[in-house]
């Protein structure tokens, strides 16, 4: 999405659940909810959200909002490691590109 020059933001939100709390994250781009990974919770009517109303995402309290930065930033923190974040990236984008088309 950074490459894309999209506004988006990785929001954490957490509610109540018979063990204590549920924590969940989705992807906010603009007022666009991007969820693909609703359907890890029982009460979710469908396995990805893409909308700019969700009923079940006003069900969390959100406690963080985090803007996306660009892939490359997390190339350090894994210095260490012989493939960046950034490659793998880029290899997913190009291999989506290739199947689907412009991604």
């Amino acid at each position: 999405m950074f490459e894309m020059q999209v506004d988006a933001e990785e929001v954490n939100g957490e509610r109540w659940a018979p063990n204590g709390t549920d924590p969940h994250a989705w992807l906010e781009v603009g007022s666009t909810i991007v969820d693909i990974t609703s359907d890890e919770f029982e009460d979710s009517d469908v396995p990805v959200i893409v909308s700019d109303e969700s009923e079940w995402h006003r069900t969390w309290t959100v406690r963080a909002r985090h803007k996306i930065k660009p892939i490359e930033t997390h190339d350090a923190a894994f210095a260490h490691c012989s493939v960046k974040p950034s490659d793998i990236y880029y290899r997913l984008v190009a291999r989506v590109r290739s199947e689907y088309g412009r991604a």
